[in-house]
């Protein structure tokens, strides 16, 4: 029960997740490589969906990690 737009959002959101904890890449270049052209926006969607920011959610993840 989502459109295909949500999907999409969802699986890119999800694929940044992994890469804000197992790479040291910068959150613009992983907004990048998951189809995001507007850094903005991939905050607000990131937002949307996790209820942290891309920064935040590296923190917390590396912290929960170690």
């Amino acid at each position: 029960g989502m459109t295909f737009t949500e999907y999409l959002q969802r699986k890119r959101i999800a694929e940044s997740c992994r890469l804000l904890t197992e790479s040291e890449m910068s959150i613009i270049d992983i907004a990048e490589r998951v189809g995001y052209t507007n850094i903005k926006f991939f905050n607000k969607v990131f937002k949307e969906t996790t209820k942290t920011t891309p920064r935040e959610y590296r923190k917390q993840m590396l912290t929960t990690m170690h």
